[in-house]
């Protein structure tokens, strides 16, 4: 990972929901999708397919896509919508003190950063000037197992065992060289309008949309949990 370690990279590998405006060249791109498709896989099928965006029109359309999801989940969070103030109108987005609390209290004060949701909404208010996007699918067609019956749930979730270690190769890389991501699944919401947008194939379900670009934060050590309250020897 030129002169970063992977240690490094896992540790200071951020979830970046803000961009600058400096270009991703073509070989950078080509780059973390080459580490991408490095990744283990059932059977070695490799049935993940990348779609790389660079078009400001399609980019657009994705975004608004984005935006539209986003909403929708925002309002099942105790910050609804009304304290996520919309990305298409808020300079200055913040949740309200009850909502705030609310959200706080779901999760580990230690690592939960109060200013998540802001960042998140600035990603979709965003999402069209992040110089790439990357929508990741898999071709179900190339499955050795029916999609109905007795193994449907199995083939829903060989979906994602079969693709996600290949986006963690892609964002490990795009590290390695500079470059920031973010693993977002918002937009499968309308997934329809999605390929619809960048003409896929129905036999390939979209799994994930990665900005990439170089992130307006610095890369430095992730809060965590402490491992060892996670680990669990022989029996829990």
């Amino acid at each position: 990972m030129d002169d970063l370690g992977l240690f490094e990279a896992m540790q200071t590998q951020l979830s970046a929901r803000g961009y600058t405006d400096e270009p991703v060249s073509d070989e950078q791109v080509a780059r973390i999708l080459e580490a991408a498709t490095w990744a283990p896989n059932a059977t070695n099928r490799q049935l993940w397919e990348f779609i790389v965006v660079r078009d400001p029109e399609v980019k657009k359309q994705l975004a608004a896509l984005y935006r539209k999801s986003f909403m929708l989940l925002a309002d099942s969070l105790p910050a609804n919508s009304k304290d996520v103030t919309s990305p298409e109108t808020s300079e200055d987005p913040t949740m309200s003190k009850e909502g705030e609390s609310a959200y706080q209290q779901e999760a580990d004060p230690r690592t939960q950063p109060k200013t998540m949701l802001r960042w998140s909404v600035n990603l979709a208010d965003t999402m069209q000037d992040v110089p790439v996007l990357i929508v990741v699918g898999y071709d179900r067609a190339g499955m050795p197992y029916s999609w109905d019956g007795t193994f449907k749930a199995f083939t829903e979730e060989t979906v994602y065992t079969g693709v996600m270690p290949a986006i963690q190769n892609l964002m490990l890389a795009a590290r390695g060289v500079g470059l920031g991501t973010c693993l977002t699944t918002v937009a499968n919401i309308f997934e329809g309008k999605m390929k619809e947008a960048l003409g896929v194939p129905d036999s390939v379900q979209l799994v994930a949309l990665l900005p990439l670009g170089h992130p307006t934060r610095p890369f430095t050590p992730r809060k965590r949990i402490p491992w060892q309250e996670k680990v669990h020897y022989d029996r829990w």
